[in-house]
């Protein structure tokens, strides 16, 4: 049996293969990648290659490449190759592919199984590649499968400006199968094998989900199919029946890849819109910030302006008392000695009067609170003065309380003869160093 098959260069470009292609199915074990031999063909030079089998099979195959006027011309012939479908599964095809180091795959076209000795040709206008031949679900493949059957060899001979060089190629897609290796199966069937192969494509088209997103190409590779059925049950040709099944697997796999790219631009689709709703949502989410941050902003201008207002207020009130004075975070008021008698800790009926005015101060401004600091001259002893000036700070926050005002407002602190607002050389200085100092804070 003897057949010829032009280069499919121009019939496969209509395919853009889709991402998801058999990328997951069941029983679809087999290489990750493949070693092979680039081959530098020379104008003029014929070549001969042996394909060196990958799997088990009983085929045999070698190839005699002639490179003239920019074409390499393929003979290939193959012995005892039986039906690619004997593997099962999804697997329809032999498919013979030149590849380029550079991992360009191209499918130069289908190897019909013969058990009696075929040749059939091919032709590439590449002048460097690596063939290879695999089982694929159609002879249409965009891209070779990890069903890997044959390679070419390095040249046995020499030729003139010829070389090899080896390199592996990884870009292989998943198929399912059922079986690796068909040695001792034979095709026995009496059913033609090119409707066989039409049941097996028109399947694969199915389970991609054909039917759903490339209805029109199923439909007409269904009634392709469907008049084989017919041509078959009426004891036509087998001519008929293959030309009817054969253009049914053609139509299958334009269905399968139409389908799969649909999917892929379906799934982007889907992608973009999510992305699209997501940044929509960001966007919103950013304005309710900048709103809110815009809010924050204009209630802490607000709320600086409230406190500037209340440091005034308390100014104005704790001046009528003592004499008092800004501070970053609120008033501070300052009681001479006039509080306490030398070395005493007890308040002065004076004194009394002063803090009773300063406890309605207080209680009319709740958002406060006192750090009471108690300070002495530098009379006696630095651990005394320390004891004596926090009894001190603690006589005023205690009759503070007595008033009213809140324990847990106030702090009392002892100062000791520290930070001296006068000379302890006179007794003058000394009792201005002998006071109390209240931070009134203003809270925010």
């Amino acid at each position: 049996m003897k057949s010829t098959n032009s280069y499919l260069g121009g019939a496969v470009s209509f395919i853009v293969f889709a991402v998801l292609a058999f990328g997951q199915v069941s029983g679809a074990w087999g290489a990750s990648s493949v070693s092979l031999s680039n081959i530098t063909f020379a104008p003029g030079e014929t070549v001969d290659l042996q394909l060196q089998q990958q799997t088990g099979s009983e085929a045999d195959m070698r190839v005699k490449v002639t490179y003239k006027d920019g074409w390499a011309n393929i003979e290939l012939k193959h012995k005892k190759l039986e039906p690619a479908i004997l593997y099962g599964g999804d697997v329809t095809a032999y498919v013979l592919w030149s590849v380029t180091p550079a991992g360009w795959a191209t499918n130069l076209g289908e190897i019909r199984p013969s058990t009696d000795e075929s040749k059939q040709t091919y032709r590439t206008n590449q002048s460097n590649f690596a063939l290879m031949v695999t089982g694929e679900p159609f002879f249409l493949a965009a891209e070779p499968s990890n069903l890997v059957l044959f390679v070419n060899e390095a040249p046995a001979k020499e030729k003139k400006g010829v070389t090899a060089a080896t390199f592996n190629y990884s870009d292989l897609t998943p198929v399912k199968r059922d079986v690796d290796n068909i040695a001792g199966r034979k095709w026995n069937s009496t059913i033609p094998l090119a409707l066989a192969e039409a049941r097996q494509a028109f399947e694969v088209a199915g389970n991609n989900q054909a039917k759903t997103y490339a209805l029109d190409l199923y439909q007409a590779a269904n009634d392709s199919l469907n008049k084989a059925e017919e041509l078959f049950k009426a004891r036509k040709s087998e001519k008929e029946v293959t030309f009817s099944a054969r253009n049914s697997v053609e139509l299958s796999a334009q269905a399968n890849y139409t389908s799969l790219n649909r999917q892929v631009a379906k799934a982007l689709k889907e992608l973009e819109m999510a992305r699209a709703a997501q940044m929509s949502q960001l966007q919103a989410q950013k304005g309710q910030l900048e709103a809110q941050k815009g809010q924050l902003e204009a209630q802490n201008v607000q709320m600086g302006t409230q406190l500037e207002q209340m440091k005034q207020d308390l100014l104005a009130a704790a001046s009528t008392i003592a004499e008092a004075r800004v501070s970053a975070e609120g008033v501070v008021l300052t009681l001479p000695g006039i509080l306490f008698a030398v070395d005493k800790a007890t308040l002065q009926p004076q004194g009394e009067l002063a803090l009773a005015k300063l406890s309605g101060v207080l209680l009319a401004l709740p958002r406060t609170a006192a750090v009471v600091n108690g300070y002495t001259d530098s009379t006696g002893k630095p651990d005394y003065n320390q004891a004596l000036s926090l009894k001190r700070a603690t006589s005023v926050s205690d009759f503070l309380a007595k008033q009213g005002v809140q324990a847990s407002r106030m702090k009392a602190v002892g100062m000791g003869d520290q930070s001296p607002v006068a000379s302890n050389d006179t007794a003058e200085g000394r009792a201005k160093n002998r006071r109390v100092e209240i931070d009134i804070v203003v809270m925010r």
